[in-house]
Formats: structure tokens, sequence, C-alpha cells
């Protein structure tokens, strides 16, 4: 998943906000967020996403400033007759999925708490291979 959230929500402590001020016609302005492009703007950044989610580091997720890669399950339930084992109260849905789905849920909730958005345009549910930041992950690793 991407965060929608982005540097603007990363407010400058006060005595900052001065030393960002700059001239308009509709006279002097200060910025109150990071400024993007700016020295270090990316680790800080960076470093937020990390203590948000910082419950799930490493086991489930391992964020890239706003990229949200999500591992959930580490095995397919799959029984000797090749098919999975399902969930009992739906036989329609796989084990697999549904605890991909429960954890989908506790990293969305934990995001909406601290009042994060994710990018619902960028937003995959669940592939069986993902290129993230130049690497191809998949359920073999």
């Amino acid at each position: 998943m991407d965060l929608y959230s982005g540097y603007n929500q990363c407010m400058l402590h006060e005595e900052l906000c001065d030393l960002t001020t700059f001239g308009t016609p509709l006279g002097p302005h200060h910025l109150t967020t990071l400024l993007q492009g700016h020295t270090n703007v990316v680790q800080v950044y960076q470093g937020n996403t990390a203590l948000i989610l910082q419950h799930k580091i490493p086991d489930h997720i391992s964020p890239f400033v706003d990229d949200v890669p999500v591992k959930s399950m580490c095995m397919h339930y799959q029984q000797e007759d090749g098919s999975y084992e399902t969930i009992p109260t739906n036989p329609g849905i796989c084990c697999f999925i549904w605890e991909h789905c429960i954890m989908l849920n506790h990293i969305l909730q934990h995001l909406e708490n601290v009042g994060t958005t994710v990018s619902t345009t960028k937003f995959v549910l669940a592939v069986l291979t993902a290129v993230i930041v130049g690497h191809k992950c998949m359920f073999k690793g």
C-alpha cells in the first residue's frame, strides 16, 4: 500500500517556522510543515512511518518512506490433495487469505487511528508476486 499522507502532515516546531518565511503580494508567510526536498526530510518521514508501524516491523511489514508492503503469513495451508484449508464458517475462503485480511485490517486500523491515509488508487489487496523497490517478492522468498 502507498501512504497518501505525506510531508505536509509533519508539523515543524514553532521556533523553526520563522526560518521558512517568504514574501508574497499578500505579505510575509511561513511554512508550518516539512519542506519537501529539504535536507533530511526523507529521513524524518521514514522515521515517522517506522514509528507509526513499529509494532508490525519486521514480521509483517517493511515500510520504505511512504510505501508499505505487507507480508502477512508464511504458509498457504495446502492439504495433501492439493486443495487449501478453508475457514470453518465459510468454506469459500482460504485460511491464508482470511489471515491476510485480518493483518491488513490491523494495519489499516492503526493507520486510521493516527490519522494517516492510504492511497486507494495504489492499494493492492493481494498478489502472488510484486516488485518492491527493485526486488521481486513472492511467497517462497
